[in-house]
């Protein structure tokens, strides 16, 4: 895709469109579009000119509406590190990383001994089995950046108690707030490395009072509820059956920490729209989902009449995917619980 222009007077949604447009139609590929993936920035999702209004505008069609679950979680990990208010400053910087990443060089980095492994619940004992199993999975792959192998490598030293083969530590990078990726990270080593920060760095040189116990609640959030979504969010057609289970551990996890629960739900509640009814197709695809319960799926659908949109699960809400009209108005918290615990298919 080219670069947009620096400075212009045209609107951000117009410079997408054109800029997304213009080549599907030097390749001929226009009457082939038949969805997009997104980032969730407002430039791309806003309702009247922004990117994704405007590229459906200039095709003359509606298109899927796929947005890219890695975004949509950090909307999620946002709201739970601000809930435990682990960082109260307004500066850009997180100053408990900054404390971290100076004092990196005086931490015996090298020796994995002496680790402090988060303690999984027993009712997450099954997770922490899936989870693992995904981990040394994914390990056994490339990955596209850096980053995303070094949170599934701490992910799985977490979860299992053992480095992966080749394991290191990495010298903590950039930290601004706007990183989300680096929150994770950053959290799991200084987890990780608590009693390694007390014993030769001394009290106070990291954590503020009462810090440390928060961190370490948001670490265990991520490995139990967040790296499991995350980990399958590049698969478009697992979106429908992962993005229900996300809600379903959040709730579960109601009874391990409910401010983390509440806040991951709160924040998934906000952003309902990111469900499509149209998703729930791709679960047809999902190697993740049996045959009987693709079955009972295909069923369902053949009893939707034609002319309204097709409704299998009733935990999303209508979205410009099923059109090129303005999106609903915003449904209330109750009518939000209702719909994401919805009915089980007959």
């Amino acid at each position: 895709m080219p670069a947009l222009p620096h400075k212009s007077n045209e609107k951000a949604g117009d410079l997408i469109a054109n800029a997304t447009v213009k080549p599907l139609k030097e390749w001929n590929c226009v009457e082939s579009a038949m969805g997009m993936v997104f980032d969730t920035t407002s430039s791309n999702t806003g309702h009247l000119t922004a990117g994704c209004v405007a590229v459906q505008r200039e095709l003359g069609q509606p298109l899927l509406w796929l947005a890219c679950r890695h975004h949509v979680g950090e909307v999620i990990l946002d709201q739970v590190w601000s809930d435990l208010l682990i960082e109260t400053s307004k500066s850009p910087q997180v100053s408990v990383f900054s404390r971290f990443q100076a004092n990196w060089d005086s931490i015996s980095h090298t020796d994995i001994e002496n680790l402090c492994y988060p303690n999984i619940p027993p009712e997450f004992t099954q997770q922490r089995e899936d989870t693992m199993k995904k981990t040394q999975d994914l390990l056994q792959q490339p990955f596209v950046r850096c980053d995303y192998r070094e949170l599934v490598e701490l992910s799985h030293l977490c979860i299992s108690g053992k480095p992966s083969q080749g394991f290191c530590f990495y010298r903590p990078g950039a930290c601004h707030k706007a990183r989300w990726m680096a929150k994770i990270i950053y959290a799991i080593k200084m987890v990780l490395f608590a009693d390694k920060i007390k014993n030769e760095l001394g009290k106070g040189a990291v954590f503020a009072a009462g810090q440390l116990a928060k961190i370490q609640r948001f670490v265990h959030f991520c490995i139990l509820i967040y790296v499991p979504w995350w980990m399958a969010c590049p698969v478009a057609s697992a979106a429908p059956r992962n993005d229900m289970l996300l809600w379903n551990s959040c709730k579960q996890y109601m009874k391990v920490d409910i401010v983390c629960a509440i806040a991951a739900t709160k924040a998934l509640s906000r952003h309902l729209w990111y469900l499509t009814e149209e998703l729930v197709l791709l679960s047809l695809f999902d190697d993740e989902v049996t045959q009987h319960e693709k079955e009972q799926i295909t069923s369902k659908l053949k009893l939707q009449p034609r002319e309204s949109p097709v409704c299998v699960l009733a935990f999303a809400s209508p979205r410009l995917s099923i059109g090129l009209q303005t999106p609903p108005a915003k449904q209330n918290e109750s009518q939000i619980r209702e719909q994401m615990s919805g009915p089980e298919i007959s």
